[in-house]
């Protein structure tokens, strides 16, 4: 009896060695949209907006293409239905985020960076735009792929402009959003 009890044991250890370490498989994502709005976080009125209630909007959303590493095929690969673990590979990467306006604003000239002004909300803290890229280009991928960034600095006057946001891929790609021309308050 205990000789098939330690068969049945190492026969159950080799199929769970077999089953779980016959696939590699990779899922390569990419952004297939971009959604860029602005809100206003008091009353979500814009016609015109307080600058303490400006906040920009971004949201990705991404296409994925499921395909098995062929490198990593084994010979003896019946497993793929229940044991491959997926990793996400983020392809054609985002390399710079750009926020410029049609007018000036707050002493810097229509169609010029204003990433200086605005500070990404994440998780309580308020981070320069650049880590956005990190978030986005993040391996772990997060299929709710959504960042609000806000202003963190008074503005000067009162100002109409219309928000544009570029996105710089790795293949020299842009991905440009626009938004309505709204007025922001002091």
């Amino acid at each position: 009896m205990i000789k098939k009890t330690i068969h049945s044991i190492l026969f159950f250890c080799i199929l769970d060695l077999v089953l779980f370490s016959c696939c590699e498989s990779v899922y390569d994502v990419k952004i297939s949209s971009v959604y860029f709005a602005v809100n206003d976080k008091n009353d979500f009125d814009l016609e015109s907006i307080n600058h303490n209630d400006l906040e920009l909007f971004l949201h990705f959303d991404y296409e994925d293409d499921f395909a098995y590493s062929s490198s990593k095929i084994k010979p003896l690969n019946t497993a793929y239905a229940t044991t491959c673990n997926d990793k996400v590979n983020v392809a054609n990467r985002v390399t710079a985020i750009t926020i410029t306006a049609n007018n000036e604003f707050n002493g810097i000239a229509a169609a010029e960076s204003l990433n200086i002004f605005f500070k990404l909300k994440q998780n309580n803290d308020l981070l320069d735009v650049e880590h956005i890229l990190a978030y986005i280009n993040n391996d772990k991928f997060d299929a709710d792929d959504s960042y609000e960034l806000v202003l963190s600095e008074e503005i000067e006057e009162e100002v109409f402009v219309e928000f544009k946001i570029s996105i710089l891929l790795e293949d020299s790609q842009v991905i440009e959003r626009n938004f309505l021309e709204v007025l922001i308050t002091i």
